[in-house]
């Protein structure tokens, strides 16, 4: 089922996860110390997004539009991990299980977007906080803004997928070098190997070439 049994319910869990949301992205605005009213505007359009993406899911049901993959991995997870049995491998098979175990612990189809829309929001609230470290001039951090909501960056970061989570990491590798906490750069590599195990042998690389270089010329 797309939904719960009750409308109400869903519309009651998605409410909940919203607030949590806001809840979550405020502590970590005031943390950061980003403005407020830049802190207000990427949460308001993230959600905007979020539900805007929501809706070209459930109306590509309906042949309204096209949709995404998201309710292809909803439907099919049962059927994927208990009767054809695939492998828990790094990928489009770890995030079939994903999706699987969600939906055991009763989230539903609109109640998952929003749970993705968490990790939306705070991926751009921490990518604006990395870049803006860059700039001194207001108008510039404003610019950045106009890339935030660029209608391609808010396609391949909202909603139920695997960019969701990618790009949310890749954030959290920004936030790693500008605060130079490590812990933070293994964390992301390691949930890195779980979704896309090609990025991580490139960053992996990358990271260890960017190493030699720095000992061989220091």
């Amino acid at each position: 089922m797309l939904f719960y049994n009750s409308l109400l319910y869903s519309v009651f869990i998605s409410i909940l996860l919203v607030l949590i949301n806001l809840k979550i992205f405020n502590i970590l605005g005031n943390k950061l110390k980003i403005d407020k009213n830049i802190s207000n505007l990427i949460f308001s359009l993230s959600l905007i997004f979020i539900i805007f993406y929501l809706l070209n899911d459930i109306l590509s049901l309906l042949k309204i539009s096209p949709g995404s993959d998201a309710i292809s991995f909803y439907f099919n997870a049962e059927q994927k991990v208990l009767y054809e049995k695939i492998p828990l491998t790094s990928g489009h098979n770890f995030f079939t299980y994903l999706i699987y175990l969600l939906k055991l612990l009763s989230f539903d189809f609109i109640s998952i977007n929003f749970l993705f829309g968490i990790l939306t929001s705070v991926s751009k609230l921490i990518f604006y906080y990395c870049i803006s470290k860059f700039f001194t001039n207001t108008l510039d951090k404003y610019l950045i803004l106009l890339f935030i909501f660029l209608p391609s960056y808010n396609f391949w970061s909202s909603g139920i997928s695997k960019d969701t989570l990618t790009i949310f990491l890749f954030s959290l590798f920004l936030f790693s070098f500008v605060k130079n906490n490590f812990k933070f750069f293994l964390i992301a590599l390691l949930f890195l190997s779980f979704i896309r195990l090609h990025l991580f042998y490139i960053v992996t690389l990358t990271f260890l070439l960017t190493t030699i270089c720095l000992f061989t010329y220091s």
